[in-house]
């Protein structure tokens, strides 16, 4: 207290006090607005404990970097009569605005607690029962306060940090952005939903459609997410339009969907060491695909991806369990291990989480977007999840271009899959299911074709169990169990054909292919003659009447693969 008054920059507020007095701790203000309305640059006013009753039409804010704090947490309880749109507005020209440790939990009334759109607010420790809106500004943080039915709006705004947070029962959304929001931190935070259904526990929206995307470069990380109700959460998140995002380290349990895509114009989104549990649906979904997907080393339990991934762990229960959450350990098979992780982590019951986050020490206005385990992806245009060597030879079809695909984006219309799941992201071609089946994609205007080469990138299998990739040509209209393929078979490659279903190699020729790499395939088709190619290296030559056109398709077998690069050009 002695500090206190000798400081001439502080100020004091009691329910007390009066805003006739002049402020000082003998003879303090007594309303909220009074303070928030009468701070010069660079001071501060303490709360004492007690109730304060704000008759007031809505506070607006005048100056910037003013600090309004409650002397202990939760101790002064804020309480508007004001149904205005919002009780608490800061203006553009107010940056730097600090809010602390209020209890704000009695004030419901009017559409928001705090409207603001000046850059650099901190609203830190605050327990909160009305949204906050945050628009048109920057280096915003929003940090260890308790929201009770309520959330966090953003809009147009860009380096908002949401930490150590907790979420309790929202009306409709703990956080929802739309409308060009770049560079968001959402790390540390329980979002908790046990007492009516909800649509989604975090929203990037762009239904509105006022922008190109409701998100880019956004990092979500070491949150938890949890419904203990049946179907009172649908999704744990649900994107529309977000860019270049990461989201890693989380846990999502009970939610019918655990991350849903539901537009098609998200892009460039890695999805890594994350657990989900016991979900309704798939962990994670695409309602309308998306383009550049890196999903790899999550933890299902209970719970579908949609895609393939390698090296994630399904129905493990002892990992679901255990205080040494399987992607903290430092044997972990998971990747970016010991980036930013949650202390502990006592799996689903049903019960409230025992959370010890890490990371109290605050993060503040002017800390770059980098911060943890946080890296800007590549530009869009850079293919992030494949990548041909970039000294690897090609064998190149000359003559008349039939058909040059590089798969940065391609008409539905122009192709068709035959078994598995195939999705072109980030610039390649992708199919994800190791399925006991021939899996195809396959050109369909190619079906007049007689004379050809063509050539493709193409990922060999992980190992060789029985396990083929391969490009296939002269594939007839409509005719499954037909065409001619040359394809990887162990240490060796092939040319093999369909007739009526049944598979005949024709020819093998021995080559050191190796697990997991990347290969260009090459074959020239004239008449009844064919010439084999990998890596722009003849491999040999063969004959065969039994195919005399028909398109090209891509091939699996018990095999994911990647592919890029086809060109496919006439001979004469």
């Amino acid at each position: 207290v002695l500090i206190d008054i000798a400081c001439p920059n502080v100020f004091f507020v009691s329910p007390d006090g009066s805003d006739e007095n002049e402020g000082s701790y003998i003879k303090p203000w007594k309303t909220f607005k009074k303070a928030a309305e009468t701070l010069k640059t660079g001071q501060t006013a303490i709360f004492e404990d007690g109730k304060y009753n704000e008759t007031q039409s809505s506070v607006i804010f005048k100056t910037e970097n003013i600090t309004l704090k409650s002397r202990n947490q939760f101790g002064a309880v804020i309480i508007f009569s004001s149904e205005e749109d919002a009780n608490i507005i800061i203006p553009s020209e107010s940056k730097g605005v600090s809010i602390k440790n209020f209890d704000f939990s009695k004030n419901t009334k009017g559409s928001a607690l705090i409207k603001n759109e000046g850059t650099g607010l901190r609203i830190l420790g605050n327990k909160i029962a009305n949204n906050i809106r945050i628009t048109d500004c920057e280096q915003v943080v929003v940090e260890r306060n308790l929201f009770e039915g309520a959330g966090i709006i953003l809009g147009n705004s860009k380096e908002v940090f949401v930490a150590g947070n907790e979420f309790e029962n929202p009306v409709t959304y703990s956080l929802y952005a739309d409308n060009t929001n770049t560079d968001l931190m959402i790390y540390n935070n329980i979002f908790l939903n046990d007492s009516h259904k909800t649509e989604a526990a975090i929203f990037m929206d762009n239904r509105k459609k006022q922008s190109e995307f409701s998100v880019s470069h956004c990092a979500i990380w070491n949150n938890v997410i949890a419904c203990k109700g049946e179907g009172e959460l649908e999704n744990g998140i649900l994107f529309g339009s977000v860019k270049n995002s990461k989201i890693f380290n989380n846990v999502v349990c009970g939610a019918e969907t655990g991350i849903a895509f539901y537009d098609s114009q998200s892009e460039n989104i890695v999805l890594r060491n994350n657990i989900f549990a016991k979900t309704e649906g798939d962990a994670y979904a695409f309602y309308q695909g998306i383009r550049g997907f890196d999903s790899d080393y999550n933890l299902f339990d209970d719970a579908f991806p949609e895609t393939k991934e390698n090296n994630s762990y399904f129905d493990v229960a002892e990992f679901i369990n255990d205080e040494k959450d399987w992607h903290i350990t430092s044997d972990s098979r998971a990747m970016h291990t010991g980036e930013v992780v949650l202390d502990k982590f006592k799996g689903y019951s049903g019960k409230v989480f025992d959370l010890d986050l890490s990371d109290r020490d605050g993060v503040f206005p002017g800390d770059q977007p980098n911060i943890g385990a946080f890296q800007n992806v590549l530009d869009p245009s850079e293919k992030t999840i494949f990548t041909v060597p970039s000294d690897m030879k090609r064998f190149e079809p000359k003559g008349k271009v039939l058909l040059e695909e590089n798969f940065n984006r391609i008409s539905k219309e122009d192709w068709k899959e035959r078994m598995g799941v195939w999705r072109v992201e980030a610039g390649v071609l992708n199919q994800y299911h190791a399925v006991e089946d021939r899996c195809e994609f396959i050109y369909n205007k190619g079906n007049e074709w007689t004379d050809y080469a063509a050539s493709a990138d193409i990922k060999s299998p992980i190992d060789t169990d029985g396990k083929n990739v391969g490009l296939i040509f002269r594939l007839p209209a409509g005719k499954r169990g037909s065409g001619y393929i040359f394809r990887t078979s162990g240490k060796a490659v092939q040319f093999a054909k369909w007739v009526d279903n049944s598979l005949t190699v024709i020819k093998t020729w021995e080559y050191p292919i190796e697990n997991d790499t990347y290969y260009n395939f090459g074959v020239e088709a004239k008449g009844t003659h064919f010439t084999f190619y990998v890596n722009g290296e003849k491999i040999g030559e063969a004959e065969d009447s039994s195919c005399s056109m028909g398109t090209v398709a891509f091939y699996t077998f018990r095999n994911a693969s990647k592919i890029d690069n086809l060109k496919v050009a006439e001979i004469k």
